[in-house]
Protein backbone atom coordinates (compact mmCIF):
# COMPACT_ATOMS: atom_id res chain seq x y z
CA UNK A 1 0.00 0.00 0.00
CA UNK A 2 1.35 3.23 -0.40
CA UNK A 3 2.41 5.23 3.04
CA UNK A 4 2.96 8.20 3.94
CA UNK A 5 5.08 9.00 7.12
CA UNK A 6 7.84 11.64 8.82
CA UNK A 7 10.58 10.54 9.84
CA UNK A 8 12.84 12.58 12.84
CA UNK A 9 16.64 12.86 11.56
CA UNK A 10 19.04 14.77 14.24
CA UNK A 11 21.82 16.44 13.36
CA UNK A 12 25.21 15.10 14.79
CA UNK A 13 25.77 17.30 17.53
CA UNK A 14 22.26 15.91 18.39
CA UNK A 15 21.26 19.41 18.66
CA UNK A 16 17.89 19.91 15.88
CA UNK A 17 15.79 17.45 14.30
CA UNK A 18 14.49 17.80 11.37
CA UNK A 19 11.06 16.36 9.91
CA UNK A 20 11.38 14.81 6.80
CA UNK A 21 8.43 13.74 4.56
CA UNK A 22 8.58 10.28 2.86
CA UNK A 23 6.69 8.08 1.32
CA UNK A 24 6.91 4.50 -0.52
CA UNK A 25 4.87 2.56 -3.09
CA UNK A 26 4.14 -1.55 -1.54
CA UNK A 27 3.85 -3.92 -4.59
CA UNK A 28 0.25 -5.70 -4.50
CA UNK A 29 0.93 -8.90 -3.15
CA UNK A 30 2.01 -7.04 0.24
CA UNK A 31 -0.78 -5.03 0.00
CA UNK A 32 -3.23 -8.05 -0.30
CA UNK A 33 -1.11 -10.06 2.46
CA UNK A 34 -1.69 -6.86 5.05
CA UNK A 35 -5.29 -6.84 3.95
CA UNK A 36 -5.84 -10.35 5.02
CA UNK A 37 -4.34 -9.91 8.22
CA UNK A 38 -4.70 -6.28 9.58
CA UNK A 39 -7.72 -4.97 12.06
CA UNK A 40 -10.41 -3.80 10.49
CA UNK A 41 -10.73 0.36 9.55
CA UNK A 42 -13.50 2.30 9.17
CA UNK A 43 -12.29 4.07 5.69
CA UNK A 44 -10.41 2.47 2.88
CA UNK A 45 -9.57 4.00 -0.03
CA UNK A 46 -8.12 1.42 -3.48
CA UNK A 47 -6.89 3.84 -5.95
CA UNK A 48 -4.46 3.28 -9.19
CA UNK A 49 -4.26 2.13 -13.17
CA UNK A 50 -5.14 -1.46 -12.56
CA UNK A 51 -8.91 -2.19 -11.85
CA UNK A 52 -8.25 -5.96 -11.26
CA UNK A 53 -6.09 -5.36 -8.41
CA UNK A 54 -8.47 -3.34 -7.01
CA UNK A 55 -11.52 -5.29 -7.23
CA UNK A 56 -9.23 -7.96 -5.64
CA UNK A 57 -8.61 -5.60 -2.27
CA UNK A 58 -12.12 -4.95 -2.32
CA UNK A 59 -13.28 -8.66 -2.21
CA UNK A 60 -10.53 -9.41 0.78
CA UNK A 61 -12.19 -6.06 2.86
CA UNK A 62 -15.81 -7.71 2.21
CA UNK A 63 -14.72 -11.57 2.96
CA UNK A 64 -12.97 -10.15 6.58
CA UNK A 65 -16.69 -9.51 7.48
CA UNK A 66 -17.72 -12.99 7.00
CA UNK A 67 -19.73 -14.83 4.88
CA UNK A 68 -22.78 -13.55 5.68
CA UNK A 69 -21.33 -9.59 5.16
CA UNK A 70 -23.30 -7.94 2.45
CA UNK A 71 -22.29 -5.28 0.11
CA UNK A 72 -23.69 -2.51 -1.20
CA UNK A 73 -22.43 -0.44 -4.29
CA UNK A 74 -22.53 2.96 -5.03
CA UNK A 75 -21.27 5.34 -8.16
CA UNK A 76 -20.12 8.54 -7.97
CA UNK A 77 -21.41 10.36 -10.71
CA UNK A 78 -24.46 8.31 -11.10
CA UNK A 79 -25.90 7.40 -7.92
CA UNK A 80 -26.49 10.27 -5.16
CA UNK A 81 -24.70 10.76 -2.42
CA UNK A 82 -27.53 11.53 -0.33
CA UNK A 83 -28.14 7.53 -1.62
CA UNK A 84 -25.06 5.98 -0.22
CA UNK A 85 -25.33 8.37 2.81
CA UNK A 86 -28.84 6.68 4.11
CA UNK A 87 -27.65 2.94 3.29
CA UNK A 88 -24.35 4.04 5.43
CA UNK A 89 -26.96 4.43 8.28
CA UNK A 90 -29.36 1.66 7.68
CA UNK A 91 -28.90 -1.75 8.73
CA UNK A 92 -29.34 -5.04 6.57
CA UNK A 93 -32.23 -7.05 7.45
CA UNK A 94 -30.69 -9.83 5.81
CA UNK A 95 -26.71 -9.78 6.34
CA UNK A 96 -24.60 -9.73 9.79
CA UNK A 97 -22.50 -6.80 8.46
CA UNK A 98 -22.73 -4.14 6.27
CA UNK A 99 -19.66 -3.08 3.93
CA UNK A 100 -20.20 0.14 1.11
CA UNK A 101 -18.25 0.64 -1.74
CA UNK A 102 -17.86 3.60 -3.08
CA UNK A 103 -16.71 3.56 -7.12
CA UNK A 104 -15.37 6.15 -9.82
CA UNK A 105 -14.42 8.57 -6.54
CA UNK A 106 -12.59 10.58 -8.95
CA UNK A 107 -15.87 11.96 -10.09
CA UNK A 108 -17.06 12.82 -6.48
CA UNK A 109 -17.51 16.71 -6.50
CA UNK A 110 -15.67 18.95 -3.55
CA UNK A 111 -18.96 19.47 -1.69
CA UNK A 112 -19.82 15.57 -1.55
CA UNK A 113 -15.98 14.87 -0.70
CA UNK A 114 -16.73 17.40 2.32
CA UNK A 115 -19.74 15.68 3.47
CA UNK A 116 -18.03 12.41 3.32
CA UNK A 117 -15.46 13.43 5.35
CA UNK A 118 -17.40 15.43 7.82
CA UNK A 119 -19.98 12.07 8.35
CA UNK A 120 -15.92 10.08 8.17
CA UNK A 121 -15.57 11.67 11.71
CA UNK A 122 -18.60 9.48 12.96
CA UNK A 123 -17.90 6.04 12.06
CA UNK A 124 -16.06 3.29 12.86
CA UNK A 125 -14.75 -0.25 11.68
CA UNK A 126 -17.97 -1.48 11.87
CA UNK A 127 -19.76 -0.74 9.11
CA UNK A 128 -16.87 0.27 6.66
CA UNK A 129 -16.74 2.52 3.47
CA UNK A 130 -14.42 1.42 1.00
CA UNK A 131 -13.57 4.06 -2.08
CA UNK A 132 -12.31 2.89 -4.96
CA UNK A 133 -10.68 5.30 -7.68
CA UNK A 134 -9.42 4.76 -11.02
CA UNK A 135 -6.64 6.31 -11.78
CA UNK A 136 -4.53 8.33 -9.16
CA UNK A 137 -5.95 10.62 -6.67
CA UNK A 138 -4.41 13.66 -4.69
CA UNK A 139 -3.84 12.72 -0.95
CA UNK A 140 -3.92 16.37 -0.21
CA UNK A 141 -7.86 16.25 -0.94
CA UNK A 142 -9.70 16.27 2.49
CA UNK A 143 -11.88 13.08 1.70
CA UNK A 144 -8.97 11.29 0.65
CA UNK A 145 -6.76 12.99 3.31
CA UNK A 146 -9.06 11.37 6.04
CA UNK A 147 -8.78 8.05 4.00
CA UNK A 148 -5.47 8.24 5.11
CA UNK A 149 -5.52 9.29 8.39
CA UNK A 150 -8.43 6.62 9.74
CA UNK A 151 -7.88 3.82 7.39
CA UNK A 152 -5.72 1.84 4.90
CA UNK A 153 -5.13 3.24 1.52
CA UNK A 154 -3.69 1.12 -1.38
CA UNK A 155 -2.11 2.69 -4.89
CA UNK A 156 -1.91 0.11 -7.34
CA UNK A 157 -0.03 0.34 -10.48
CA UNK A 158 -0.09 -1.85 -13.69
CA UNK A 159 2.52 -4.79 -13.71
CA UNK A 160 5.54 -4.79 -15.96
CA UNK A 161 4.79 -6.78 -18.99
CA UNK A 162 7.50 -9.33 -17.72
CA UNK A 163 5.24 -10.06 -15.04
CA UNK A 164 2.50 -11.01 -17.07
CA UNK A 165 3.36 -14.60 -17.31
CA UNK A 166 3.16 -15.06 -13.49
CA UNK A 167 0.07 -13.56 -13.05
CA UNK A 168 -1.47 -15.40 -15.71
CA UNK A 169 -0.49 -18.84 -14.18
CA UNK A 170 -1.88 -17.59 -10.57
CA UNK A 171 -5.39 -16.38 -12.14
CA UNK A 172 -5.77 -19.48 -13.98
CA UNK A 173 -4.86 -21.44 -10.76
CA UNK A 174 -7.19 -19.37 -8.66
CA UNK A 175 -9.90 -20.04 -11.12
CA UNK A 176 -9.10 -23.72 -11.21
CA UNK A 177 -7.26 -24.19 -13.87
CA UNK A 178 -3.75 -25.80 -15.08
CA UNK A 179 -2.24 -22.73 -17.57
CA UNK A 180 0.76 -24.58 -19.24
CA UNK A 181 4.22 -22.43 -18.67
CA UNK A 182 4.23 -22.00 -22.76
CA UNK A 183 0.07 -21.34 -22.86
CA UNK A 184 1.14 -18.31 -20.28
CA UNK A 185 3.79 -16.42 -21.95
CA UNK A 186 1.45 -16.83 -25.34
CA UNK A 187 -1.41 -14.93 -23.61
CA UNK A 188 0.82 -12.54 -21.60
CA UNK A 189 2.03 -11.46 -25.18
CA UNK A 190 -1.35 -11.34 -26.37
CA UNK A 191 -2.86 -9.07 -23.12
CA UNK A 192 -0.25 -6.85 -22.94
CA UNK A 193 -0.44 -5.64 -19.23
CA UNK A 194 -4.54 -5.63 -18.94
CA UNK A 195 -5.36 -8.18 -15.71
CA UNK A 196 -8.56 -7.63 -15.85
CA UNK A 197 -8.61 -8.69 -19.30
CA UNK A 198 -6.45 -11.13 -18.72
CA UNK A 199 -8.93 -12.70 -16.30
CA UNK A 200 -11.38 -12.31 -18.80
CA UNK A 201 -10.04 -14.44 -21.42
CA UNK A 202 -9.27 -17.45 -19.02
CA UNK A 203 -12.65 -17.80 -18.48
CA UNK A 204 -13.23 -17.88 -21.64
CA UNK A 205 -10.60 -20.01 -22.25
CA UNK A 206 -12.07 -22.33 -19.62
CA UNK A 207 -15.23 -22.69 -21.23
CA UNK A 208 -13.81 -23.54 -24.64
CA UNK A 209 -11.82 -26.21 -22.74
CA UNK A 210 -14.43 -27.53 -20.65
CA UNK A 211 -14.77 -30.66 -19.16
CA UNK A 212 -10.79 -30.12 -18.85
CA UNK A 213 -8.95 -28.06 -16.26
CA UNK A 214 -5.65 -27.65 -18.65
CA UNK A 215 -5.20 -25.32 -20.37
CA UNK A 216 -2.12 -25.49 -23.54
CA UNK A 217 -0.75 -22.91 -26.04
CA UNK A 218 -3.44 -24.49 -28.75
CA UNK A 219 -6.47 -23.30 -26.67
CA UNK A 220 -5.02 -20.66 -25.92
CA UNK A 221 -4.65 -19.64 -30.03
CA UNK A 222 -8.06 -20.97 -30.59
CA UNK A 223 -10.32 -19.08 -28.06
CA UNK A 224 -8.03 -16.06 -26.89
CA UNK A 225 -8.36 -12.46 -28.31
CA UNK A 226 -4.92 -10.56 -29.28
CA UNK A 227 -5.79 -7.06 -27.13
CA UNK A 228 -1.86 -6.15 -26.63
CA UNK A 229 -2.22 -2.37 -27.18
CA UNK A 230 0.24 -0.16 -29.46
CA UNK A 231 1.75 3.21 -29.82
CA UNK A 232 1.32 5.12 -32.80
CA UNK A 233 5.12 4.81 -33.23
CA UNK A 234 4.25 1.11 -33.16
CA UNK A 235 2.07 1.28 -36.13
Amino acid sequence: FHTDYDELITSSKGQMATRVKRSSFIPPNEIFAALAKDRPHPLYLFHGDEPYFIDRAVKIVVSRFGARAEQRTFYAGEDSIDELMDSWSTDSLFADKLVIVLKNATLLSPSDRERLAAESQFRDSSRPLVVCALGKVSLAQRFFLTCREMGFVGEFRKPFHGHMKGWAQRVAKEKGYRLQGEAAALLADQMGTDLLGLSTEIDKIGAYVVPSKDIGPDDVKAAADDLTEYTVFDL
